[in-house]
């Protein structure tokens, strides 16, 4: 993980810089607290919005959907495989 800006990257939602980071996002969906830990993501420095690329929402998503399959109410699960930060 590091806390240095990526290319001068800016948010989109409030300009802030965006770094490289191992991101914990929470999720409500139909219901279900999911909470998603170890995601790859640029996180903003200033509103702490994190943005994800496309395989990693996709990942993401089935992550979601599992969970709210199986009827829970509240679960933390590891995003899989190892990770590397986004370069």
């Amino acid at each position: 993980m590091t806390t240095e800006p990526v290319r001068d990257k800016r948010c989109p939602l409030c300009g802030g810089s965006l770094r490289e980071e191992l991101a914990t996002l929470p999720f409500v969906v139909k219901g279900s607290v999911v909470v998603v830990k170890g995601v790859a993501a640029e996180v903003c420095a200033d509103c702490g919005e994190a943005f994800l690329g496309g395989k990693d929402v996709d990942a993401v998503t089935a992550l979601l959907q599992d969970a709210v399959n199986h009827h829970v109410e509240l679960t933390v699960v590891p995003f899989p495989g190892e990770t590397p930060v986004p370069s």
